[in-house]
């Protein structure tokens, strides 16, 4: 048994993901501060969250208006993403771009979602962002090689990877997308990825899909 403890971001839309990474830090420091018998913690982080955990973990988090990273603490053990857009996803991109079939309409314009289209974090999880393209140099920012990593990877439903191909993923990211094995490849890193079907829903059902809002 352990304790678990949860982070909400202050805003979700205007934090980049190294902000992120900062309060995630932070979070980590308070709560081993408050447990001293223990020396890590064992990080999940659904979606962006992922991102965000390896924002610390690679030394590229910081506080808001601050510049200076914050340094990897090795407080952690073992990193879970859950349908993590390693790579970025075509609807980030298709948020805000303008597409002559859509009427020079993005995405989030014709669906009317919840999101600003043209906040920091569409923005960042564009695939090829600078954002993105920062995090995945590896050689530069390298993963911790202490740390085991498990990317769970959501399959069976198609995505949009442009608006005339469709690949496998979870229907909102590209399962190579959320497998972290995708970006580290051979590199010697303690990881594993799973894959884990997500049943068919009838279009008249509704499904609330974190940070995108109520789908049809």
């Amino acid at each position: 048994m352990g304790d678990f403890y949860t982070l909400s971001f202050s805003d979700n839309q205007g934090l980049s993901l190294d902000v992120q990474g900062g309060k995630l830090a932070a979070i980590i420091k308070t709560v081993l501060d408050n447990n001293l018998q223990a020396t890590k913690v064992l990080l999940i982080g659904h979606s962006t969250g992922g991102l965000a955990a390896r924002e610390y973990l690679q030394g590229l988090a910081r506080v808001l208006d601050a510049e200076t990273p914050i340094l990897y603490r090795e407080d952690v053990a073992k990193i879970i993403t859950i349908g993590a857009p390693h790579q970025g996803s075509f609807w980030a991109e298709a948020c805000n771009a303008q597409f002559d079939i859509l009427n020079n309409a993005g995405i989030c314009k014709l669906f009317h979602l919840n999101i600003d289209p043209n906040n920091i974090v569409v923005e960042e999880l564009q695939p090829n962002s600078s954002a993105l393209n920062n995090l995945n140099d590896l050689a530069t920012h390298p993963l911790p090689s202490n740390i085991v990593y498990v990317s769970v990877v959501g399959i069976g439903q198609p995505i949009l990877s442009s608006l005339t191909d469709f690949h496998d993923g979870d229907g909102i990211v590209s399962d190579s997308s959320q497998n972290l094995i995708s970006v580290t490849e051979s590199l010697p890193l303690q990881q594993q990825s799973i894959k884990v079907n997500i049943p068919f829903r009838e279009c008249s059902n509704r499904i609330e899909i974190p940070d995108v809002g109520s789908v049809g």
